[in-house]
């Protein structure tokens, strides 16, 4: 059960209850095959019990998913989980797709429901960058970065505090941050 019923999905109402209650308004979908009663106040514990099913044990969910976790930005349908090489990997069937990546140095996180950890939005804003397509993750991170205009110099220490060979794209990362310091007037550079 997710949530303790808070949430529901297709197994727990049935595949047709399911779709009729999305169809009805009754349920809004927060992930695929993930809905919260229309009523029910979406706060990052509802959104980390959302994700809960797909996150392995001692796993700290961070990038785009955790940056939705902490401030209800655009959800998203992969979800980014960090943690020890020797973490064991749910059976992700269907619905939401799940990205582990093993052996990454963990930042400290904070338990947001029960069995979910989440990295602070500054390291989710730093690991969306480094882990997802810059279409996807520009506009969250920005809509974040707006919010906490300090935090700009942060995402970009931590960037480039990642070793070469994980960074990915971290030149274009990088560039991306200062795009977003030039479009939003507040922003600190980023060195």
């Amino acid at each position: 059960m997710l949530g303790a019923m808070l949430l529901a999905t297709a197994p727990t109402l049935g595949r047709h209850g399911y779709e009729r209650a999305l169809r009805e308004g009754h349920l809004r979908q927060l992930l695929p095959g993930v809905a919260a009663p229309i009523d029910l106040p979406l706060t990052p514990g509802i959104r980390a019990l959302a994700v809960a099913h797909l996150v392995p044990r001692r796993g700290v969910v961070t990038g785009l998913a955790g940056l939705w976790i902490h401030t209800g930005s655009q959800p998203t349908t992969t979800i980014d989980v960090i943690g020890p090489r020797e973490m064991h990997r749910p059976d992700v069937r269907a619905g939401a797709s799940l990205r582990v990546r093993t052996h990454v140095a963990c930042a400290p996180a904070t338990p947001v429901a029960p069995g979910v950890a989440v990295t602070d939005p500054l390291r989710c804003c730093a690991d969306a960058l480094r882990f997802s397509a810059a279409a996807h993750a520009f506009s969250p991170v920005q809509a974040f970065l707006r919010c906490n205009p300090a935090g700009l110099d942060g995402v970009a220490a931590m960037v480039a505090a990642v070793p070469p060979t994980r960074r990915g794209d971290a030149d274009a990362v990088l560039t991306a941050l200062r795009a977003i310091a030039r479009e939003s007037p507040g922003l600190t550079e980023a060195a």
